[in-house]
């Protein structure tokens, strides 16, 4: 039977944004693949970075947002490193969440001009050494994982919450029954999963509670061509 979906639970009493399945399918992960680095774009309240930090406590998480939120110094007092700072150019504006409500065009998508990181902390903290898992749940999903998905070095991992394969399945398999909300579809990071050679990785788990998850190859460059490296 399906019902609506409200999109907030209670983490350590801090509300997560999520799908209340998601804790279990990421701890099993997070436990497996032993990150050294997360970079999480999208603090939100910090339920969900909370999380994190608690699964794996002695990771170097580091999360951003540019609101912040009555529960920040509860992160900071968690050993959160919260940071309240815009860390793309300004062309992170031009891919909002509307863009799979609106169906753009891919074509015209591709051709907007990319969003750079900026920031030199995080730039400095995704060439550390080290596995690193993005985590992309800001208000431009599409802008953000097209960006950071440069700094992934092999084995590295990245993440987009509110994903869905396509708009028709999200309406016929995921809204009203597991997650209401769409803003990242395959079709717009298609081109830039190819360019640095990302793979799917347990989509058939990750996709139950809206997210994607993608590796990048040990090998990309045997893969694809040097002209797209």
């Amino acid at each position: 039977m399906s019902i609506p979906v409200d999109g907030f639970f209670r983490y350590k009493n801090v509300p997560v944004h999520q799908s209340p399945d998601c804790l279990d399918v990421f701890r099993a992960f997070l436990l497996d693949k032993r990150f050294t680095h997360i970079l999480e774009i999208g603090t939100g309240f910090g339920g969900f970075a909370m999380f994190l930090k608690d699964t794996l406590p002695e990771v170097k998480l580091v999360t951003y947002d540019i609101e912040r939120r009555d529960s920040y110094n509860l992160l900071w007092n968690h050993g959160v490193d919260a940071k309240l700072k815009q860390v793309f150019s300004e062309e992170i504006n031009l891919t909002d969440h509307n863009i799979c409500y609106d169906q753009l065009d891919v074509n015209t998508v591709n051709c907007y001009p990319e969003a750079k990181l900026v920031d030199i902390e995080a730039r400095s903290f995704l060439n550390e050494p080290g596995r690193k898992l993005i985590i992309c749940d800001g208000g431009h999903k599409v802008s953000e994982f097209k960006c950071l998905a440069a700094f992934l070095k092999p084995g590295d991992f990245i993440m987009a919450h509110d994903y869905a394969e396509s708009y028709d399945k999200f309406n016929t398999e995921i809204r009203n029954k597991y997650w209401d909300w769409c803003e990242i579809e395959e079709k717009y990071i298609e081109e830039p999963s190819k360019m640095y050679g990302l793979e799917f990785y347990q989509q058939s788990v990750f996709e139950k509670v809206a997210w994607v998850c993608k590796r990048k190859a040990h090998s990309a460059s045997e893969r694809y061509p040097a002209s797209l490296l």
